[in-house]
């Protein structure tokens, strides 16, 4: 849902700039960019498990 994506945006803001950032600057060699891709990853799922916490209290 569009509060969840919000959420996600704002809690991982920093990893998907720096993946992002990473990716432009290594457009040669995206390899570089795994460990920023790893954090990326670790943020979305940490996010999505606060997310679940949260519908599961909201029911």
């Amino acid at each position: 849902s569009v509060p969840e994506i919000k959420m996600m945006k704002e809690k991982c803001h920093d990893a998907i700039n720096a993946f992002q950032t990473c990716l432009e600057k290594n457009k040669d060699d995206p390899e570089v960019c795994r460990e920023k891709l790893k954090e990326l990853y670790n943020c979305t799922e940490a996010t999505t498990i606060d997310i679940t916490a949260v519908n599961q209290k909201n029911k």
